[in-house]
């Protein structure tokens, strides 16, 4: 008696081998899986956080190693006779390319500007006496350039004298001067960020009118009653393009007339799109394309994988149910 031929269960394409279920590498591919999940909940949870303790964008920054400016800038326009008005004058000269100039009298701030094509520009006041005038070149991460030979200044105006022999005090001015300072001689921002920017009166009779110039054709006028430090806030709207930076004017007036002028340089950038994995993140998960679709992938992959592995599972059991029959 013969027997029934076997059921053809297979497709004609196929290799005609039938490979257990268990052959497949269920085991390692769960694995890959799992592990992608760590990575995928760590950055959600770095989302969440963003969102939860205020979120917006973020940008980081990296300070990138600069050229130590080797070559001291120089002053010129500096007259060789005493100045006789209490006004600020206009002093220039060359300087190292890509710079900010700093210039001192009596080791006292006096102004700063940007070295724009190997040259600067700038206005300062002068202590009344002598002044030793120098400037410093720093580059980006605030290196100083070897000083400028010194030049020196002195003010005498009509009907007002030193005290005592002309003897200048600790901080370099003569007794009783009035003059603004800053301990930051500059500051990077982007456009639509608030600046904040410490000042200092020293000397002078309050109160005080202190009128700030931002160079981008706004101006405030604040009224000080001691001479105690204080900030001034400004939000420049636009970056300063090929001008590099806008040219901050301190003018100050104590009640008795006398003024007090101060140079600083305040560098606007336009706004910097933030980097890494979940830069710029704004208002968590929801929000985060990448992640959402990181997890959508991983889901569809665990469908996938399980489909294949129940897909197998049903095949063997019918596979086994027609044996029997035919047995």
């Amino acid at each position: 008696m013969k027997s029934k031929p076997a059921p053809k269960i297979l497709a004609r394409h196929h290799t005609g081998k039938l490979r257990h279920h268990r052959h497949t590498s269920y085991g390692a591919l769960a694995l890959v899986l799992s592990l992608a999940v760590i990575p995928l909940a760590l950055v959600s949870q770095t989302v969440a956080y963003a969102s939860t303790s205020g979120g917006g964008d973020y940008t980081t920054y990296a300070v990138v190693p600069d050229a130590t400016p080797r070559t001291a800038p120089t002053i010129v326009g500096i007259a060789s006779k005493p100045y006789t008005v209490d006004a600020p004058i206009r002093i220039s000269g060359t300087c190292p390319a890509n710079t900010l100039v700093k210039v001192f009298k009596n080791d006292v701030l006096s102004g700063s500007a940007l070295c724009q094509n190997g040259t600067y520009q700038m206005e300062i006041d002068l202590f009344v006496g002598n002044n030793s005038i120098i400037a410093r070149a720093y580059n980006a991460n605030d290196v100083a350039s070897p000083d400028s030979v010194a030049v020196s200044a002195q003010l005498f105006p009509a009907g007002t004298s030193l005290d005592g022999n002309g003897t200048l005090v600790t901080d370099g001015a003569p007794s009783g001067q009035f003059f603004a300072t800053s301990q930051v001689f500059f500051r990077g921002f982007e456009a639509g960020e608030t600046v904040s920017w410490p000042l200092t009166l020293v000397g002078g009779q309050p109160p005080y009118a202190v009128s700030v110039s931002w160079g981008d054709g706004k101006t405030d006028l604040i009224s000080r009653g001691d001479s105690n430090q204080f900030d001034i806030q400004h939000v420049y709207r636009e970056p300063a393009g090929s001008k590099g930076g806008y040219t901050v004017i301190i003018k100050a007036t104590d009640q008795n007339g006398n003024q007090a002028y101060l140079q600083l340089v305040a560098i606007v950038k336009g706004s910097t799109k933030a980097g890494g994995l979940v830069g710029g993140v704004t208002g968590g998960y929801a929000n985060s394309a990448l992640v959402r679709t990181g997890w959508q992938i991983l889901v569809a992959a665990v469908l996938v994988v399980g489909g294949f592995w129940l897909g197998e599972k049903r095949q063997l059991q019918i596979i086994q149910a027609r044996m029997r029959r035919t047995a």
